[in-house]
């Protein structure tokens, strides 16, 4: 009887060996999904508390302090090492009907925070940064226009976009099981949100 007993233990043992890598295989793409969800909600949140407060007109914080904020609030997530934000300023100002409305806007100020990842901007990709520690940047020149909400503004009104990347290496690249063609595709590490108040 403890013979039987023994065996049946030892072969539980193998089945559960033969069995684990599937299990594993199941599990950490689920795992890295649960995570990318985590950091783009973060992510959207982060981006529309930046918009919210470069936004407000009675501001006593530079945009800098504002990102320096923001990122520290997002843990987590470590936006000093591997995220940045940006805040672009859009005014209201070309192409104006009689009225006023349907304006395009220009860019006339955009501020970056980060350290870990370079800022890529998907309103407008700055060129030069100040060096003077300010983030701003330092070739707008003559105030290039955006596609951002064009013919949607009126005269002279002020929308702050703010952009958060962040870079998340899943756990698991893009899995091919081998099995009736089945594949996992991978995630794509660089998540971003925007938001404009």
């Amino acid at each position: 009887m403890r013979n039987l007993l023994s065996r049946q233990d030892g072969g539980a043992l193998i089945e559960f060996a033969l069995i684990l890598p599937l299990l594993l295989a199941c599990a950490l793409p689920v795992f890295d999904y649960m995570s990318n969800i985590a950091a783009q909600t973060v992510l959207t949140n982060a981006a529309r508390e930046t918009a919210n407060l470069a936004k407000r007109p009675a501001q006593t914080l530079t945009l800098q302090e504002i990102m320096n904020q923001v990122g520290d609030s997002t843990p987590p997530f470590d936006m000093k090492n591997n995220g940045s934000l940006l805040i672009t300023k859009i005014v209201g100002n070309r192409g104006c009907d009689a009225r006023g409305e349907q304006c395009s806007g220009s860019v006339v100020e955009q501020t970056r925070w980060g350290f870990g990842t370079t800022p890529v901007s998907k309103i407008l990709n700055c060129l030069s940064w100040k060096p003077d520690g300010s983030g701003q940047c330092a070739n707008l020149g003559a105030h290039p226009d955006v596609a951002l909400l064009s013919n949607r503004l009126y005269q002279g009104q002020i929308v702050m976009v703010a952009e958060a990347q962040y870079t998340q290496t899943p756990l698991v690249a893009a899995l091919n099981l081998g099995f009736m063609g089945i594949s996992i595709p991978g995630l794509d590490p660089h998540l971003y949100a925007s938001a404009f108040f």
